[in-house]
């Protein structure tokens, strides 16, 4: 960081992957990275209870730490009030973020949702859209999709077309994929994605 080896994505990024698993103490040291030791005290105070803190915050942050920590505090709700937090974040902050960090929180509550066998997984991702997240929660983000009673194989098929390459090329996404395009319609596609992995000796190749 010193160096500026690491840009704000990148921080951002690990950041938001501590975030995603949990990891306090990890997601404050990234904090302090980005804005300086003098945010730590702000942030612990945020992640512990996001609610209270987000009450005395002034609408429509400016700068890129007031984002970020608000975007943080709202993807906290997923995990602590994840019904009236929902509610909050659509009725108060919906309009005063920028639409990436919108998403962004969209895609917590998508991944909380999915982790509770919550139904309404697959509506959050799809409010998310296509926007980067972490592997773990790209695979959430396709199979909260086909646990649909009517599985929408195009967004399927995005879904895992999204993905960065080395994700995309494991058995169970190639397979997944050539589901989608069979159900497009696009036979002779799927049957040479599925000889790519037919000799696998994994659940999917078999």
């Amino acid at each position: 960081v010193a160096d500026k080896a690491l840009s704000y994505a990148h921080l951002q990024y690990f950041l938001r992957d501590a975030v995603e698993q949990n990891k306090p103490v990890e997601a404050s040291r990234f904090a302090v990275l980005m804005f300086g030791q003098g945010s730590r005290k702000a942030f612990d105070e945020m992640y512990k209870n996001p609610m209270r803190w987000l009450a005395v915050q002034p609408k429509a942050p400016r700068d890129r730490m007031s984002q970020e920590m608000v975007s943080v505090a709202l993807a906290r709700l997923a995990r602590t009030d994840r019904e009236p937090g929902d509610a909050y974040v659509r009725r108060e902050w919906a309009g005063q973020l920028p639409a990436e960090d919108l998403a962004w929180v969209r895609s917590q509550f998508a991944i909380i949702a999915a982790l509770n066998l919550d139904n309404r997984a697959h509506q959050w991702y799809v409010e998310a859209g296509h926007i980067p997240m972490t592997e773990y929660s790209q695979a959430w983000k396709v199979r909260s999709a086909l646990r649909q009673p009517r599985i929408d194989w195009k967004w399927v098929d995005a879904s895992i077309a999204y993905m960065p390459q080395s994700q995309r090329d494991e058995t169970v996404w190639v397979y997944w994929r050539a589901r989608a395009r069979v159900a497009l319609g696009q036979g002779d596609t799927a049957r040479t994605m599925y000889a790519t992995i037919a000799d696998k000796h994994d659940f999917y190749g078999q």
